[in-house]
């Protein structure tokens, strides 16, 4: 069973990324890419989620041909190797500029790219697609799959909720479980509510897919990673306590990975939603959050979380 880690915007950055490596995942992803940041050479897309803190996979979204083969031809130069189609993004301002879950409605648009893509680039990647079960009057996720094995693609990942559940209500693995049961032959990964080592273990015993995807459930606790690699190994059930010192040194660990990365100044910015995931579950979290938010500076977040966390 692999076990794969989601592209999430703001949120898989480079030191997060070498934190998740940390636990040996199958497959890590960047952030998610705009084909036309490529196009256009955003210095941030190339220096900032491009920077590379093992052999990441990327997925990227747009809503032109030629912009995603562009984008293509440039990340294999930057040595990526294992790229995917988003059809899955849910945020409104992804659809309303026509792409990511919208182009569940572009069927013969999506065909067209995956043939140009394949045809330009067959040997040089391997090439993926995820999408979400449905979008406005489309409903026939099997479409996809489909097209997954008619055109060889490495793996097609599932996510069983339509676009306009964005994270709300559950995911279907029931849709999951029929794809997979109907498509022996395509690699077929699971996405969705995979928050613990119960729901993984209750999804993936029904719908036995090739893999799962992690996301929200890694938030504050890479540890999930184990648990379930273990799981996957062993066949045993065991969720583990991660002890207080333990998530501490990890949490350092990743505000320094981030001060490398991006400066004090962006790390202050951007670790202090990683730093409540990280804390949630400790008894004094409200004194805690009150705390840090009062610092000024990371260094200062950093003194706290060392002498009173």
């Amino acid at each position: 069973m692999q076990i794969i880690t989601a592209p999430m915007a703001g949120i898989t950055d480079y030191s997060f990324r070498k934190i998740l490596y940390e636990f040996s995942p199958d497959i890590i992803f960047t952030e998610m890419v705009d084909v036309n940041a490529l196009k256009y050479s955003n210095q941030r897309t190339q220096d900032e989620i491009l920077r590379k803190a093992g052999n990441e996979a990327v997925q990227i979204f747009g809503n032109k041909n030629e912009d995603f083969l562009e984008a293509v031809k440039l990340l294999i130069e930057r040595g990526f190797d294992h790229i995917d189609i988003n059809l899955g993004c849910p945020v409104k301002k992804i659809i309303r500029a026509g792409k990511g879950s919208a182009l569940l409605l572009e069927s013969d648009f999506v065909k067209e790219l995956l043939l140009k893509l394949k045809k330009e680039f067959r040997n040089d990647i391997k090439l993926s697609m995820k999408i979400r079960t449905g979008y406005k009057n489309f409903s026939d996720p099997e479409y996809y799959v489909k097209l997954a094995e008619e055109y060889g693609l490495f793996q097609i990942c599932i996510h069983g909720r339509t676009q306009e559940q964005l994270y709300s209500g559950q995911a279907d693995w029931n849709i999951i479980k029929k794809m997979k049961q109907k498509h022996k032959n395509v690699k077929i990964i699971g996405n969705g509510d995979l928050t613990d080592l119960k729901t993984i273990k209750e999804k993936t015993d029904s719908a036995k897919p090739d893999g799962i995807m992690l996301a929200r459930g890694l938030l504050g606790n890479p540890w999930l990673l184990k648990e379930a690699k273990d799981y996957f190994k062993t066949g045993v059930f065991h969720e583990s306590e991660v002890g207080r010192e333990e998530i501490k040194n990890t949490l350092i660990k990743h505000i320094n990975y981030c001060i490398e990365d991006k400066g004090e100044i962006r790390a202050n910015l951007d670790m202090r939603k990683h730093i409540f995931w990280y804390l949630k579950e400790f008894e004094n979290i409200e004194k805690i959050k009150n705390d840090i938010i009062k610092t000024k500076t990371i260094k200062d977040v950093l003194k706290y979380i060392v002498n009173n966390v």
